[in-house]
């Protein structure tokens, strides 16, 4: 049995009112999760305020408070799955963590949340962390926070006693620099005949 136009039609005006409903009610969702999120933000801003106007920051340091701050920021921002990069991360600082590989796992989660990676050569953790993720390390690992030890010596990556010992090359010999290879090769000013 064929349908004809007209029950055609009648099926496109019922699927025009279906959707101009559902067009409807997903306006006045939109718009009920628009005010939801405006006044949970005014909200949540109120608490905050409440909550620092009763800490007395007086006695600390504004680098330390605008620190700590900047890592709630960042753990905010890491929590949705929005962008982390803010302007902190322009000032990169070096970083090492003398604290064994069998870390903890909150202290682990924490090392690797904040990019460093172990350094078994220097039996440490390491890696270029921001401002506020280094405030955070020092709040956890204490004075076992310090400046990498490779990075001491930054004229390059021998030891002492490495950078004080004479090059060894293969063909030189102890008797003023002939070997036998150069004095065998005919045309040269040491060759014998």
């Amino acid at each position: 049995m064929a349908t004809t136009p007209r029950t055609l039609i009648k099926d496109v005006e019922r699927a025009d009112a279906e959707l101009a409903a559902l067009r409807d009610q997903r306006a006045r969702i939109d718009a009920r999760i628009e005010a939801l999120e405006s006044t949970r933000k005014a909200d949540i801003l109120k608490v905050a305020t409440g909550i620092l106007s009763g800490l007395d920051l007086s006695h600390l340091p504004a680098l330390t408070v605008v620190a700590r701050l900047s890592a709630l920021l960042g753990a905010a921002d890491s929590s949705d799955g929005a962008d982390t990069s803010t302007a902190e991360e322009v000032h990169k600082i070096e970083t090492f963590i003398r604290f064994t590989r069998n870390a903890g796992s909150r202290k682990r989660a924490l090392l690797e949340r904040c990019g460093l990676r172990w350094h078994g050569r220097h039996a440490g953790w390491t890696g270029v962390v921001g401002s506020a993720a280094l405030a955070q390390l020092r709040d956890v690992f204490g004075n076992k926070v310090e400046k990498p030890p490779f990075m001491a010596h930054e004229g390059g990556s021998l030891s002492a006693q490495e950078s004080d010992a004479a090059p060894v090359c293969v063909d030189e010999e102890h008797d003023g620099g002939t070997s036998e290879a150069a004095a065998e090769v005919p045309g040269t000013a040491n060759a014998t005949r």
